[in-house]
């Protein structure tokens, strides 16, 4: 993030609750607007896309807030189930 953001901090959360796992990567980068990087997925490769397949295997979810001069923010959360160890 931090090279074509430009950004000069990026926080990492993680947070389980009950049966979910929530993580937030977010920068004080340049940001973009996400509609044009929706309309030229195909252009740019297949990183988004890649994501947010392995992403469905799981059920989960991505989710990108972006505005141009205040940073971007990635969410993932993907639930989970609690099963007993062996």
């Amino acid at each position: 993030m931090t090279r074509h953001a430009k950004a000069t901090e990026v926080n990492v959360t993680i947070q389980h609750e009950l049966q979910t796992l929530r993580c937030s990567v977010k920068d004080n980068g340049i940001g973009f607007d996400v509609s044009s990087l929706s309309a030229r997925i195909g252009e740019r490769g297949l990183g988004m896309i890649g994501i947010r397949e392995r992403l469905n295997s799981l059920g989960g979810s991505l989710s990108l807030v972006s505005t141009p001069g205040q940073g971007t923010e990635l969410m993932i959360t993907i639930p989970h189930t609690n099963s007993p160890e062996a």
